[in-house]
C-alpha cells in the first residue's frame, strides 16, 4: 500500500512555468512604467489543470470557468504560439529567453503530472446499476478522473480519485437517488463486484465508499473480498461511522485500516479519523442537478492569495448559514 500512500500525499515539485508578456509596459497612476502581471499556462481549470507552484507561482493563475478571463488566457495562448512558431522560422530556440514553454510542453507536464497521479482506469461493463432519477451516467469517466486527480487540495472527489477503484465507484451523491430500502441491496451487489474485481486483479488496493452504501456494501465485500485493502468512508450527507458498523467492518477479511468521517469513537486502532475537506459538489454534479462545476478549490486559492497575513486577520469567527451554501460539507 506504500505506492498508493504516496500516489495519494505526494506533489510535484514547483518548475518555472510558461508565460506571456503581454503588450509593452503602461503607466502607472504614478506616471512610472510597469509591465501587467505574466499569465501562467500550467493553470487551467476548464481543463484540469493546477499550477503545481500553487500560490507560490509568480505568475497570474486566471479563473478560465470565468468567460471574460477565458477568452483572454486562450488569446494570450494563442499569441504566445504564434511567437514561438515566429522564433522557430527564424532558427531561434522555444525557450531562447530562458523562463518560456510551449503549449506542447505545457501538454506534456501536464500529462505527465496526470500518469504520476492517476491509477490505471479499470473498465468493466458488469458493473450493477440502480434506477435513477436522471439520465447520467452511474460511474465515472477519464475526464472527470483527470480534473479530480489535478486538484491540490483534499476532498471526497480527490479521495476517490486517488484509488485503484474509482471507476468502479458510483458518482458521488447519488445514493439520493436510490430509495432506502433499495439502497442495501445495491450496495451488497457493488461490494460483492468490486471484491472479485480486486481478486482477479490479485494485488491491494485503497476502496473508497460513501457511507450510506456501507451497511449493504460491506455484507456484499465480505463474500469475494480476499487481497489486502484500506477502505475509505466518506460523507455521504452526515451518515456517521458507528461503532456497530465498525464491528462489522473488522470482520473483513485483508482489512488494514479504516479511515473515517463523522466517526464515533474508534473500536479498533484501525480505524481513523479522516478529515472532511473541500464540498464534492465540485465533480459537478449538486443535489442531482448537472450544471457546471462550483471549482471549490479554486475560490479557496484565489481567497488564499488575497488574504492577510494571519497576524492582521481579525480573530472573529464568522459563521454563515450552512444549509444554504453548503459549507458544512
Amino acid at each position: 500500500l506504500s505506492n498508493a500512500h504516496a500516489m495519494a500525499t505526494s506533489l510535484p515539485s514547483a518548475e518555472e512555468t510558461g508565460v506571456l508578456r503581454r503588450g509593452p509596459c503602461r503607466q502607472s497612476k504614478e506616471g512610472r512604467a510597469f509591465r501587467p502581471p505574466d499569465i501562467c499556462f500550467k493553470h487551467d481549470v476548464r481543463a484540469g489543470l493546477t499550477c503545481p507552484a500553487g500560490t507560490n507561482c509568480p505568475k497570474q493563475h486566471l479563473d478560465t470557468l470565468d468567460q471574460e478571463l477565458a477568452k483572454r488566457f486562450d488569446g494570450a495562448l494563442a499569441a504566445w504560439q504564434a511567437a514561438v512558431e515566429r522564433k522557430a522560422a527564424r532558427g531561434k530556440p522555444d525557450n531562447a529567453r530562458g523562463n518560456l514553454t510551449t503549449p506542447s510542453d505545457r501538454t506534456a507536464d501536464a500529462d505527465s503530472e496526470a500518469a504520476y497521479h492517476a491509477p490505471p482506469m479499470l473498465c468493466y461493463n458488469d458493473l450493477p446499476v440502480p434506477k435513477g432519477i436522471f439520465d447520467v451516467p452511474w460511474y465515472y469517466d477519464e475526464k472527470w478522473h483527470a480534473r479530480a486527480a489535478s486538484a491540490q487540495l483534499i476532498s471526497t472527489a480527490t479521495y476517490l480519485a486517488q484509488t485503484r477503484c474509482w471507476s468502479c465507484t458510483p458518482r458521488l451523491r447519488r445514493y439520493r437517488e436510490i430509495h432506502p430500502d433499495d439502497r442495501p441491496h445495491f450496495a451488497a451487489a457493488l461490494g460483492k463486484r468490486l471484491g472479485c474485481i480486486l481478486e482477479d486483479l490479485g494485488e491491494c488496493a485503497i476502496i473508497c465508499v460513501e457511507k450510506p452504501y456501507l451497511d449493504g456494501f460491506v455484507t456484499g465485500l465480505m463474500m469475494t473480498i480476499s487481497v489486502p485493502f484500506v477502505l475509505l468512508a466518506i460523507n455521504g450527507g452526515d451518515a456517521r461511522l458507528t461503532q456497530e458498523m465498525q464491528e462489522r467492518i473488522l470482520k473483513l477479511p485483508g482489512l488494514k485500516a479504516c479511515f473515517a468521517m463523522n466517526m464515533h469513537v474508534a473500536r479498533s486502532e484501525k480505524f481513523i479519523p479522516l478529515p472532511l475537506g473541500l464540498p464534492h459538489h465540485a465533480d459537478g454534479l449538486h443535489r442531482g442537478n448537472l450544471r457546471a462545476a462550483s471549482e471549490a478549490e479554486a475560490a479557496m486559492l484565489r481567497v488564499k492569495e488575497f488574504a492577510l497575513p494571519w497576524k492582521q486577520r481579525d480573530a472573529r469567527l464568522l459563521v454563515t448559514p450552512m444549509q444554504a451554501n453548503r459549507l458544512r460539507s
